[in-house]
């Protein structure tokens, strides 16, 4: 596509990944991007391995690195690299002393990388192929994509994922949000029903008469997804095979031989969103000489498995939540629109049919690209010119569409009724994106010079109107904004600070205050391996650049 600039939306899922790219003049091909060969939509995976004829570790994702694990497994189960998959479950989980979580690491000669790292070599290698495709140029401005319930760290890491690539930034979005700009919904209320590998979300959508859409509540568990359904499919493989063969256990089974079992499961809980029944050959290598029959996996029996009616009772759930947020019942509803792969499973889709009586389910766009092609549509808001006349060119809303952070967000203050520290909430969740809310607090102390603000979230779900301090402990833990007065501040002196919110999540502090000058706004500082990411990228952007991406 000479001479058209293009802009990019990335759906960095915790399975899949796809990406949409759009003019950013609006004229041209605007829609998913296919890579080879895997299609347009990406297995999350990477191998790091390193070659004997290069000097740096090579780099496989995809279909590509699954295929080549397997091979090195047989090979040479001692020496077959590092395969990361599902590390968006790890996505801004910190060390840190209010965080009582412990960061997972992938080593490879002696260099432990942590999730957004894993993730940015992933998208090092997208950017690479997208490249090598000469109808789309260079992938330089992108919007990347996050789950509606992440927390703001997890927002803030995906962020860092694609700036670790290389990549510039515009924005980044909710996916439900993302979802709905790719579906242009109608006027009325719908719902954004969001099933990935790892991440469930329901956004209650409201689009008035103009056609600016806007998010009124939601529901979701960012730790759950298709790949737990895919768990459970390996679990039924094994009791199958236990039935023959009593003292059979997967464990025992050679490292390549595991991850073949590990991939026909996803393949065979795939094949049954088609089929009632499929008849799968599992390999056992422990049982040498022994003649295996082939087994029939039945739809009806797998999804009849506690586990699996366990997930299910889950999704109701959350949905019912999203309703009961917005304060509407599934009547009212007019779309019931399905994004991600794991809505293709018969059994969810029932599920939903049931909730929303006489509701047609909404798949006009393929669930597994609305969420990138919704992206791209508001990475050509961000970089088009914001003038009336090339918004209506483009045929856009006067304003950029409307989203809401799910959670709560309050700073840590001292309540002198109470005695302790407690959280003061500024915005409440399900509150509108973009926002501000301003409150005026007082020094606790006098000599003050450098303010430091901790922010704090509720946790998903809650949502108590009643309620405006919370106990710290009962809050996950944001991060740190500081701030330097000029001079020493006094005990009791006002200072007004707002928490500010942009459509994409990101969290910003502002303090106010006409005796020291213009207003001071800072950006939110994450805790533990996040702020460390953020004071030394450039060297690890530069680490990552230099890996062979070219080992095929």
């Amino acid at each position: 596509m000479a001479g058209k600039e293009l802009v990019f939306g990335i759906d960095l899922g915790t399975t899949y990944t796809s990406v949409g790219c759009a003019p950013i003049d609006g004229n041209g091909y605007e829609g998913p991007v296919k890579f080879h060969p895997d299609g347009v939509a990406v297995n999350t995976v990477v191998l790091l391995r390193k070659m004997p004829r290069n000097e740096m570790p090579c780099v496989w994702v995809g279909r590509r690195a699954s295929e080549r694990y397997r091979r090195f497994l047989s090979e040479n189960p001692d020496d077959s690299g590092t395969f990361v998959e599902f590390a968006k479950r790890n996505t801004g989980v910190c060390e840190d002393e209010k965080l009582s979580r412990a960061v997972e690491h992938w080593s490879l000669q002696d260099r432990d990388y942590v999730a957004q790292e894993v993730h940015g070599v992933f998208l090092k290698a997208l950017a690479r192929q997208i490249e090598a495709q000469r109808d789309l140029g260079e992938i330089r401005r992108v919007v990347i994509t996050h789950p509606q319930n992440f927390s703001e760290v997890s927002k803030k890491a995906t962020r860092q994922a694609a700036e670790l690539a290389g990549l510039d930034v515009l924005g980044t979005i909710n996916e439900p949000d993302a979802a709905a700009l790719s579906y242009k919904v109608e006027p009325g209320l719908h719902v954004i029903f969001d099933f990935g590998g790892g991440t469930l979300d329901v956004v209650v959508l409201k689009v008035d008469d103009k056609g600016n859409s806007a998010s009124i509540a939601s529901s979701g568990d960012p730790f759950m997804g298709g790949a737990d359904f895919d768990g459970e499919m390996l679990k039924y493989f094994e009791e199958l095979v236990r039935l023959s063969y009593p003292d059979f256990r997967c464990e025992n089974e050679p490292a390549y031989n595991q991850r073949a079992w590990i991939d026909l499961a996803r393949d065979t809980k795939e094949q049954l969103s088609e089929r009632e029944s499929c008849q799968v050959s599992v390999p056992v290598l422990t049982l040498p000489g022994v003649q295996q029959k082939p087994i029939i996996i039945r739809r009806d029996a797998f999804w009849s498995r506690p586990e699996v009616n366990g997930f299910l009772g889950k999704i109701r759930e959350k949905t019912i939540q999203a309703l009961d947020g917005a304060k509407v019942k599934p009547e009212q509803i007019g779309r019931v629109v399905l994004v991600g792969g794991s809505t293709y499973m018969p059994k969810v889709r029932d599920l939903l049919r049931e909730i929303f009586v006489r509701k047609e389910l909404d798949c006009g766009i393929d669930p597994i690209i609305a969420v990138a092609c919704g992206a791209a549509a508001y990475a050509r808001i961000l970089a088009s010119e914001r003038s009336t006349a090339r918004r209506a060119q483009l045929e856009m809303p006067d304003d950029r569409p409307t989203g809401h952070i799910s959670k709560g967000l309050g700073i840590l203050v001292f309540d002198r009724d109470r005695g302790c520290e407690v959280v003061k909430l500024l915005i409440r969740p399900n509150s509108k994106t973009p926002m501000t809310q301003e409150q005026t607090f007082r020094m606790r102390e006098s000599g003050r010079v450098r303010l430091e603000i901790d922010v704090y979230e509720t946790n998903p779900g809650w949502d108590r109107p009643d309620a405006d301090r919370l106990d710290p402990r009962d809050c996950p833990f944001v991060g740190t904004i500081e701030f330097d007065a000029p001079r020493p501040l006094e005990a009791q002196h006002p200072l007004k600070v707002a928490i500010s919110v942009d459509m994409g999540g990101t969290v910003s502090v502002i303090l106010n205050d006409p005796e020291l000058g213009a207003p001071k706004t800072a950006r939110l500082r994450g805790p533990g391996v996040v702020d460390e990411i953020d004071q030394n990228l450039g060297e690890r952007r530069s680490h990552i650049a230099s890996l062979c991406y070219d080992a095929d």
